[in-house]
């Protein structure tokens, strides 16, 4: 999920570009050990940042990037402070997707890495799920046919864990969509999480704390995101709400 096959061709080149920016990184850190510099205890800090390795323009998202695509705000009923945390949070994500993904990193270090950027992927969809149920429930509480309603969402959100949020999620299928696996790979997201934090770090494997697993998270997040913002206007009326069903259907049936 999230990854696409490169052209034999293509996927040669990179390998041999791949090669070239190591060779040229080591000998950057050489060049400098033998100018008196020792990273990470001692470094050298006279270079500007534009005159820094350069992550290529557009790999990390600005925030307006995602206030515009994602809609946070919308997501979040215009709370501008909670969107605007949420927002920054994702934008930061970009860079561990860039280290996970263009970066060879090993043992400890990835896992420490990919488990972090994990646990803030999870963190930001439990934001984003309590946000949303939160505007659902408004809606209907403010529908004019709430009390002809089989199927409206009632509760209070803040006080419930995040396991019965994505219940609710499902159980009503409060994105309207079609493929509910996602709520299933939301599940998941919320238990690696807990694995995460339930285990001791020597206790975690390596080969699972990939970037396989990564981008299959940042999918599963991407997804959701997507689906909320398309289907969070649809609460706003009860001839538009995907949950109405009048009593009086009921009673035909």
């Amino acid at each position: 999920m999230g990854v696409i096959e490169l052209p034999k061709e293509i996927e040669e080149k990179i390998i041999e570009n791949n090669k070239k920016i190591s060779e040229l990184l080591k000998e950057n850190e050489n060049l400098a050990k033998k100018a008196g510099a020792n990273p990470p205890m001692i470094q050298y800090a006279n270079l500007q940042d534009d005159d820094m390795i350069r992550i290529p323009y557009g790999y990390i998202r600005d925030a307006d990037w995602f206030r515009n695509n994602y809609e946070i705000e919308k997501i979040c009923k215009d709370n501008k402070a909670a969107a605007d945390n949420i927002v920054y949070a994702i934008e930061t994500l970009d860079l561990y997707n860039f280290i996970l993904n263009r970066i060879g990193i090993y043992g400890v270090v990835r896992i420490n890495f990919a488990k972090d950027g994990i646990i803030k992927k999870a963190t930001i969809m439990e934001q984003l799920l309590k946000k949303y149920i939160e505007s659902v429930r408004k809606c209907c509480d403010n529908c004019s046919e709430k009390d002809n309603c089989l199927d409206r969402t009632t509760g209070e959100d803040t006080k419930e864990k995040l396991v019965k949020i994505i219940e609710i999620m499902k159980d009503k299928n409060l994105l309207n969509i079609e493929d509910i696996s996602l709520y299933d790979k939301m599940d998941n997201l919320r238990k690696i999480r807990n694995k995460i934090h339930g285990s001791k770090l020597n206790e975690l494997k390596e080969d699972e704390y990939n970037k396989i697993l990564w981008n299959d998270v940042t999918y599963t997040v991407d997804t959701m995101i997507e689906k909320m913002k398309d289907s969070i206007d649809l609460y706003s009326d009860s001839s538009t709400c995907p949950l109405y069903k009048s009593k009086e259907l009921e009673l035909e049936q």
